[in-house]
């Protein structure tokens, strides 16, 4: 049986985004220190995108082979052209509204 672990950046409040919906806020709090952390520990965690960008696409995954999402955070990688934000991991996409279309790299649960 597999292990499922529950890993998200979440607001103190319980939020995993901005009150508009903007995911990007996270961000301003990742200092030096967390952001070796999370290479060390977790760089699966990281966007294939920005590992990319980083330079960091080399990292093995250490904890998660798989990636489970909802549509909302699945569309702001598509609105940035990123149609396989995960592409290290499997990746699902949780929906009730819209189907995902087939051509993107994404299963819809």
């Amino acid at each position: 049986m597999r292990r499922l672990t529950y890993f998200i950046a979440a607001s103190i409040d319980g939020f995993i985004g901005a009150p508009d919906g903007e995911a990007e806020f996270f961000t301003r709090f990742v200092d030096e220190e967390y952001f070796a952390y999370l290479k060390e520990e977790f760089p699966e965690t990281l966007p294939t995108h920005g590992r990319q960008a980083l330079g960091l696409d080399h990292l093995e995954n250490r904890r998660f082979d798989t990636v489970i999402q909802g549509r909302a955070s699945y569309e702001l990688a598509l609105d940035i052209d990123v149609t396989s934000p995960y592409a290290h991991l499997r990746q699902y996409v949780a929906s009730r509204s819209r189907p995902i279309p087939p051509w993107r790299s994404s299963a819809r649960i």
